[in-house]
């Protein structure tokens, strides 16, 4: 367990999750319910930071399965590690069911509000939600984790997407990318770039915004998420025709090569 943490505090999301596996053996062996909760829940964060929502939720479900049928109450941080899971996956409608099994009562802690705040508020965005992104944005503490100063600044870049102030919206997201890269948040990095890539194509600089989503898949790529790395190539293609740019369309071509034939 000391070793598991001790990774994730130095961003190594991936070993974190390797070493909390072993740590859950433990758990089950002394058969101790918290511990199981602390791990498994832990575990499931790191594999959501290493960029792996799919086996974040799949870990996160068992975890849950595990205490519903020892009778035990879902900690509130893994009932929000499944539905940023959700999220990732573009889940939405599930993702509001669990933030909304979480009850009033778990706002009381500022640490389950301002993940929860920040959840609803994404899940606003992609609904097209203004005054429900607004209110989320607006019910962030203003004080907690380093991840809250990039959380907030997501939203407010998405924000400024939906009301399609394109320039500050890029200019935002461009550090939005610089955070998230300096807290090792990987799939976040890609979603930053992907989203910039948006506000570029939004500016009507289509050279800018092929390169950044070819970037974002480029990301998705590297995390194993073939299928997103798709959806952001195709999107760096559009732009790229629209640009007319030769060293683009080369670099697009020699990512969408490597993709497995049943997404390129």
């Amino acid at each position: 367990m000391r070793v598991a943490r001790g990774d994730f505090a130095r961003h190594r999301y991936a070993q974190a999750a390797d070493s909390y596996s072993r740590a859950l053996e433990a758990a089950w062996r002394l058969d101790d319910p918290r511990l199981l909760a602390t791990v498994g829940g832990e575990r499931a964060l790191a594999l959501l930071r290493a960029g792996q929502a799919v086996s974040a939720l799949d870990a996160a479900e068992m975890t849950s399965a595990e205490l519903a049928r020892r009778g035990q109450t879902l900690p509130p941080l893994l009932v929000l590690t499944a539905a940023a899971a959700e999220v990732e996956l573009g889940r939405f409608d599930a993702a509001s069911r669990r933030l909304r099994s979480l009850g009033a009562g778990a706002s009381t802690d500022p640490l389950v509000a301002g993940r929860r705040a920040y959840l609803e508020g994404r899940i606003a965005a992609a609904t097209g939600d203004r005054v429900g992104l607004r209110a989320s944005i607006a019910g962030l503490p203003t004080a907690g984790p380093p991840t809250l100063a990039a959380d907030r600044l997501e939203l407010e870049a998405r924000s400024l997407l939906l009301d399609r102030r394109a320039a500050p919206a890029l200019d935002a997201l461009l550090e939005l990318k610089e955070q998230r890269e300096q807290l090792d948040q990987l799939a976040a990095v890609g979603e930053a770039l992907a989203l910039a890539g948006e506000a570029a194509a939004m500016t009507g600089d289509a050279a800018a915004a092929g390169d950044l989503y070819l970037r974002a898949a480029r990301n998705a790529y590297a995390l194993d998420r073939a299928e997103l790395a798709h959806t952001r190539l195709e999107l760096s293609r559009a732009q790229a025709s629209v640009a007319g740019d030769p060293e683009l369309v080369r670099a697009i071509e020699l990512l969408a090569e490597r993709l497995p034939d049943d997404t390129a």
